[in-house]
């Protein structure tokens, strides 16, 4: 007779994604939509910066996982204008940080990387 416990696959064994799998891309979707939202009013409500206030948020990524977020911002300005926003954004990302840890529930906030918009075209 066998033992159960040597012939039962490990969980998460098996074809077409275990429920682990599944419930980390369903928390990690949500964390992309939390910081979305946060952001979202963070960067154009808060702001007092006229170039930062021209910005709206598109969507927010992994790259590569939870521990850094990729932000993707529009531009109501054009594309000349992406060196000082960026370097603009690299001075208030710390505030943005924080504004993300205080509307989310984890022990560390995720690191901040920008991707900017405009028109058609997208520059990181």
């Amino acid at each position: 007779m066998r033992s159960h416990g040597k012939s039962r696959r490990p969980r998460g064994a098996g074809g077409g994604g275990s429920g682990f799998e599944v419930k980390h891309r369903r928390k990690l979707e949500q964390l992309c939509r939390q910081v979305c939202r946060a952001l979202m009013y963070a960067i154009p409500g808060e702001m007092r910066d006229p170039v930062l206030q021209g910005l709206s948020v598109e969507e927010v990524w992994p790259a590569p996982d939870a521990g850094r977020l990729l932000v993707r911002l529009r531009s109501a300005g054009g594309a000349e204008e992406m060196g000082e926003i960026l370097e603009r954004l690299a001075m208030v990302e710390p505030y943005l940080r924080a504004q993300v840890a205080a509307a989310i529930t984890r022990k560390r906030a995720p690191e901040l990387t920008f991707a900017l918009a405009f028109g058609r075209e997208v520059t990181p």
